[in-house]
């Protein structure tokens, strides 16, 4: 499965037309066979390539949703989203814990872990747009700017999961992030999966319409603590119900690293502040040391 190429736009799009026209039909309420509505989401499914050191996979959920365990099994939850005219093919991922904290007071540390990636389907049914989560913000490519892998006549597109985090990457590497946050490392060296997937709509299975959170982590008045993160159907971005807009709003350049939170800024320039002032007044207290007379 490491045999890696990337998207061909024009042989792999004229290849798969035939095979996706279905499935436009069915959207525009054209005649002919209308594929059974998890099809294009598994024809699609990605392959996951983890970081050599991730101790943790996408997995089943567990019930109940407040107590997540880790299972040796691996899974995608995967959603059809509309929004404007335009179909995306939603891939979530579950992992039972997020381990990656800020070394000084482990503020990212959390019970329960959702990411999502999500392929626009173009004009001719053949995704054409990728939005890959990662924290607060996403990366957006083009299809033919992501790895793929042959499989049963189909280029799945690869996506790198970084250590701890979670986060999606078009690529592997180390990923800059602003302090106090830690550095993403998804050296896609672990684990390479294609998991199975299970399709999930706004009524089943019966686990989509809980509302609570993923784990019993509260988060707290400390910037960057994480509460356990809620289903997909009520993550802050919307993604569920927008997925352009999600796209829009959320997505920086592929290939580019994650950008910081409002309140990292902030931080920065606080703890900058006080080794300033440290400095100062080490410097001042050793003048003074100096000029002071013998006894």
């Amino acid at each position: 499965m490491r045999r890696a190429r990337t998207w061909s736009a024009v042989p792999v799009a004229l290849a798969l037309t035939a095979t996706c026209l279905p499935f436009a039909a069915a959207q525009t309420g054209g005649r002919g066979f209308e594929l059974e509505p998890a099809e294009p989401l598994e024809r699609y499914r990605p392959v996951l390539r983890y970081d050599s050191r991730e101790d943790y996979r996408a997995q089943p959920v567990t019930l109940p949703p407040s107590k997540p365990r880790a299972v040796e099994a691996d899974r995608v939850y995967g959603h059809i989203a509309r929004e404007g005219g335009e179909t995306w093919l939603q891939y979530w991922f579950f992992y039972p814990y997020n381990p990656q904290d800020r070394g000084i007071v482990d503020t990212g540390r959390h019970e329960g872990d959702w990411e999502v990636a999500q392929f626009r389907v173009g004009p001719h049914g053949v995704p054409d747009l990728a939005t890959l989560s990662g924290h607060t913000s996403a990366e957006g490519c083009d299809l033919n700017e992501l790895e793929t892998v042959a499989i049963d006549g189909v280029e799945a597109p690869v996506l790198y999961v970084a250590n701890g985090s979670h986060a999606i990457y078009s690529r592997p590497g180390v990923h800059d992030r602003p302090f106090p946050d830690p550095n993403d490392e998804a050296d896609g060296e672990g684990r390479e999966v294609r998991p199975p997937l299970t399709h999930i709509t706004d009524r089943r299975p019966g686990w989509v319409a809980y509302e609570g959170r993923w784990g019993a982590s509260d988060g707290g008045w400390i910037p960057g603590e994480q509460p356990s993160p809620p289903g997909p159907r009520f993550q802050e971005s919307d993604a569920w119900e927008n997925p352009a807009t999600f796209h829009a709003e959320r997505a920086h350049d592929c290939g580019s690293d994650p950008p910081g939170r409002p309140w990292q800024a902030a931080v920065t320039v606080g703890v900058l502040a006080v080794f300033g002032l440290g400095i100062v007044a080490i410097v001042r207290r050793r003048r003074t040391r100096r000029r002071a007379p013998a006894p």
